[in-house]
C-alpha cells in the first residue's frame, strides 16, 4: 500500500513587535546614515563639513534621497508588472494590494472588464507617482530623467544585493550561483564571491552617481521642510539713508517700497 505525501501550506505569520521595533530602527540609522552621506557631500563643495550627532535633518534627508530610489525604482516595475498581466491574458496573476504586493491566485474575475480597468488604473497610478514626486521634490525638469535613471538602478541592485545577503543568511552552506541556460549546455555556476564582486563593481559606481548627482544638482532645489537645501527669501527692511551702506555690504538692495525714516 503506497502513501502519498501531501504538501502542507501554510500563511506566513505576522511580524512581531520586536521584529518590527527592530526593522523601524534599522530603518532609521539607514535614512541617518545616508542622509549625513548626502548633506555632507553637498557641504563639502563649499569646503565645510557636518559630522554632528543627533540631527533630525539627516534622518528627513535619508528618508527623501531613499525615497527617490524606490519611486523611480519600484513603482515603474509595478506598473510595468500589472501592464504586462492585462496585455497577456486572464490567467496570468496580477497584484494584490490590500497589504502588500503578492500574487493572487489565478482566478476567473481576472478576465471580468472592471477588473481589467482596475489594473489599467493602479498603473496609471504608479507611473504617477515619480512624476507627483518631481513636482513635490520641486526637481528640475533636465535632471529628472538623470537621477531617476541612476537612482532606478541603484534601487535594482540594492535588491540583487539583498537577495543575495538574505539568501546567504537563511543557507551558510551556498557557495555558487546558478544561472540556467540552453538544456544542451547544462547550469553555469559562478562562484558565490565572485558574483558579490561582480555586483559590487556595478554597485558602488552608481551608488557614489546618484549620491553625487543628487547632492549637487538635486539637493539645493529641494525645499527646507523635506531635507533639501533650497533657499528661503528672506525681506529686509532699511532705512533710506542706510541703503548705500547696505549695499557696500554687497547686498542687493530693491526698492518695493518707500518707507519713512
Amino acid at each position: 500500500m503506497s502513501r502519498t505525501t501531501v504538501p502542507v501550506q501554510t500563511s506566513p505569520q505576522p511580524l512581531s513587535v520586536e521584529s518590527l521595533t527592530k526593522l523601524a530602527g534599522a530603518g532609521v540609522i539607514l535614512a541617518y546614515a545616508t542622509g549625513m552621506v548626502v548633506v555632507n557631500a553637498y557641504l563639502l563643495s563649499f569646503g565645510v563639513a557636518d559630522f554632528s550627532l543627533f540631527r533630525a535633518r539627516f534622518i528627513i534627508t535619508g528618508l527623501v534621497f531613499l525615497g527617490i530610489i524606490f519611486v523611480s525604482s519600484g513603482c515603474p516595475l509595478v506598473a510595468w508588472r500589472l501592464f504586462t498581466s492585462l496585455w497577456r491574458g486572464s490567467h496570468k496573476p496580477a497584484f494584490d494590494m490590500r497589504f502588500a504586493i503578492r500574487r493572487r491566485k489565478p482566478s476567473s474575475r481576472s478576465s471580468e472588464p472592471i477588473h481589467r480597468i482596475n489594473e489599467v488604473f493602479l498603473s496609471v497610478i504608479f507611473l504617477a507617482i515619480p512624476v507627483a514626486t518631481r513636482a513635490l521634490l520641486n526637481i528640475p525638469l533636465h535632471l529628472t530623467f538623470v537621477i531617476y535613471f541612476f537612482a532606478a538602478v541603484t534601487g535594482l541592485l540594492l535588491s540583487m544585493a539583498g537577495y543575495v545577503f538574505i539568501v546567504m543568511r537563511r543557507n551558510r552552506d551556498i557557495d555558487t550561483v546558478s544561472s540556467p541556460v540552453n538544456s544542451s549546455r547544462g547550469v553555469r555556476t559562478m562562484p558565490l564571491w565572485l558574483f558579490a564582486a561582480a555586483l559590487s563593481v556595478f554597485l558602488v559606481p552608481y551608488v557614489g552617481g546618484t549620491v553625487y548627482i543628487f547632492s549637487s544638482n538635486v539637493y539645493s532645489h529641494i525645499p527646507e521642510q523635506f531635507g533639501g537645501a533650497s533657499p528661503t527669501d528672506q525681506v529686509l527692511s532699511i532705512k533710506n539713508d542706510d541703503v548705500a551702506g547696505v549695499r557696500q555690504l554687497g547686498i542687493v538692495v530693491s526698492h518695493k517700497g518707500t518707507t519713512g525714516n
